[in-house]
C-alpha cells in the first residue's frame, strides 16, 4: 500500500525535476539564439570543410549549402518551442502547489488520525499506558 504523503511526496519530487529540466531547455534555446547571432556576424569566405573560395549567393541564401535563409521562421520555431517550455513551467507550479497544498493537509488528516488512535488506545488498553 501505498503511503500518500510520500507518494505526493515523490510526485512533488518530480515536478520539481521536470521544472530544473525545462529551464534547462528555455536556456539552451537562449544559447541557441545567442550563437546564431553570433556566427552570423563572422564572414565566411573560405569552405571550412575543404577551405575553397565561397562564392557569395547573397543574403537570401547561406553562404556554404547555398540553402536560403528563414531567420524569421527559425527564430519564430525557437521562440515557439521557448514559450511552449514557458507555459509546461507555469502549469507545473500550478500542480506543485497544488500537491504541496495536498500534502499538507494528507498529514494534517494523519497527525490527527494517530492523535485519536493514541486516545482510543489509551482509553480502551490503558494497561498498556
Amino acid at each position: 500500500m501505498i503511503e500518500f504523503p510520500e507518494f505526493f511526496d515523490g510526485q512533488i519530487l518530480s515536478v520539481m525535476n521536470f521544472n530544473k529540466f525545462a529551464l534547462s531547455k528555455i536556456l539552451a534555446i537562449k544559447n541557441s539564439l545567442r550563437t546564431k547571432q553570433k556566427l552570423n556576424t563572422i564572414p565566411l569566405t573560405f569552405c571550412p570543410e575543404c577551405l575553397s573560395s565561397l562564392q557569395k549567393t547573397g543574403d537570401e541564401n547561406c553562404g556554404l549549402c547555398k540553402q536560403s535563409l528563414d531567420d524569421k521562421k527559425e527564430n519564430s520555431a525557437l521562440s515557439k518551442m521557448q514559450q511552449e517550455i514557458s507555459f509546461q513551467i507555469i502549469e507545473s507550479k500550478k500542480i506543485l502547489a497544488r500537491q504541496s497544498q495536498e500534502v499538507l493537509i494528507l498529514k494534517a488528516k494523519e497527525e490527527k488520525l494517530k492523535q485519536s488512535l493514541h486516545l482510543f488506545s489509551y482509553l480502551f488498553y490503558p494497561s498498556q499506558f
